[in-house]
């Protein structure tokens, strides 16, 4: 089965003209012209047209679809997120929505590639007219999913898919920022998983509004129940205050028998109904593009200061002094902080 192969430089390539590029691609995405998503994906993707101000122009002008879904599905490698978005997704275009997946894998901290292989876990999805999947790398972004991932969803949600699915990198603390850009949390877990109070501890159980533990089936299945059984003693330490559901559930499921797919599409087929569900997932979406302006701030802060050759030559002096043993972190922090009032007045 094959994978595609992506290099290092996926996302770095640069648009010869982006700005006669964006209009044209825009006006096909409000036109509902799908085959235009690939190219507009990797245009919101690449990092030299990010602070495009056209582009950024042209994403504040899109409409704003409050009916669309936002999920984010972690869990560690080889726990089954891929070939669960697969059953879960074709239950829900059954129920006539369409789905999209961006589903971000690990790039290598070595050669900055990655190999996007989502796709071929996914041969339903990957089949259906109703279905667009979106592998990408996250090129050594924090979080488990890229800064543009929110501009991908905004991107999918005009296209008119009602269900956005984010499969993240795997499972980490930093994971949570995909918690931030989405409405509803899926944690995919294993059976077995290990101590369930050391999850609770770090905060990532609670930031989920599903919990799943999958591979309920054949040897698995009694270690599966027992589990799903700890978590949920262990919740009992856990908030939910800021979550959409009134609780927080967790279940058991098989992407090999189907098993717990059925009770997810009912529950998702359920909030897009609830008037009160609705609400609040409105009022949370502010609040996430609150932070979100806030993150973007400082990013776009930094990149401004570390642009300037000025600070690109001290920055590099120290850095070279430090490899050398001719200064210690601290001196060199303390010299980068004068540096930084004395030439940019911060």
């Amino acid at each position: 089965m094959n994978t595609e192969n992506i290099n290092k430089n996926i996302g770095l390539k640069k648009f010869s003209n982006p700005d006669s590029q964006i209009d044209v691609l825009f006006e096909r995405l409000i036109s509902r012209d799908l085959s235009c998503l690939p190219q507009l994906l990797t245009l919101v993707e690449n990092k030299t047209t990010r602070d495009n101000s056209k582009l950024n122009n042209a994403l504040a002008s899109l409409p704003i679809n409050e009916k669309s879904l936002r999920i984010a599905i972690s869990g560690p490698p080889g726990v089954g997120k891929s070939s669960l978005i697969d059953l879960f997704g074709m239950n829900l275009i059954q129920n006539d929505l369409k789905i999209a997946v961006l589903a971000i894998d690990p790039s290598s901290e070595i050669t900055q590639g990655s190999i996007l292989g989502d796709k071929t876990r996914m041969p339903n999805l990957s089949k259906s007219v109703n279905a667009f999947i979106r592998p990408s790398p996250n090129n050594l972004e924090n979080g488990g999913i890229r800064n543009s991932t929110y501009d991908s969803i905004r991107i999918c949600e005009v296209a008119g898919f009602d269900i956005i699915i984010i499969e993240t990198v795997g499972v980490g603390q930093s994971e949570i920022a995909a918690a931030q850009i989405t409405d509803l949390f899926f944690l995919m877990i294993p059976p077995g998983a290990g101590d369930e109070l050391q999850g609770i501890k770090k905060g990532i159980v609670e930031m989920a509004d599903f919990i799943i533990v999958n591979k309920a089936d054949g040897d698995t299945e009694n270690l599966a129940s027992k589990t799903a059984s700890d978590y949920k003693n262990a919740l009992h330490y856990a908030s939910i205050s800021d979550k959409l559901s009134a609780k927080v559930e967790i279940l058991t499921a098989s992407t090999l028998n189907g098993s717990g797919i059925d009770f997810l599409t009912a529950k998702i087929l359920e909030f897009r109904k609830e008037k009160t569900f609705q609400d609040k997932k409105l009022i949370k979406r502010h609040t996430q593009e609150s932070k979100r302006f806030v993150n973007q701030t400082n990013e776009l802060i930094l990149n401004k200061v570390t642009q300037k050759i000025e600070f690109q030559e001290k920055f590099q002096l120290l850095r070279n002094s430090i490899i050398n043993s001719n200064k210690n972190i601290y001196t060199a922090m303390n010299e980068i902080s004068t540096f930084l009032t004395q030439y940019f007045n911060i």
